[in-house]
């Protein structure tokens, strides 16, 4: 957690603050694809392909990189299940 005094000297010389200060923060939590590709039980590639096809969402954070929220990826696992009647 960053200090409030960081946060302002920061702030004084027009740097951005990557981390909001306090422990709420408004945005979900965002995985790795390493992380998702983990709790799906599947490769990076198939995670990556998931998210090509536009069956999984997924932030783009820079160039090179993406992250899927938590919620995203319970709700892709919610949306594969079945219900037997």
């Amino acid at each position: 957690m960053l200090s409030l005094e960081f946060v302002a000297f920061r702030s004084k010389v027009n740097a951005p603050v990557m981390q909001e200060v306090g422990t709420d923060s408004a945005s979900p939590p965002l995985l790795t694809v390493k992380e998702a590709a983990a709790r799906l039980r599947v490769s990076t590639a198939t995670v990556y392909g998931l998210c090509e096809r536009g069956r999984l969402s997924y932030v783009r954070i820079s160039t090179h990189a993406i992250r899927i929220a938590e919620q995203d990826l319970s709700a892709f696992l919610g949306s594969g299940r079945s219900s037997k009647t």
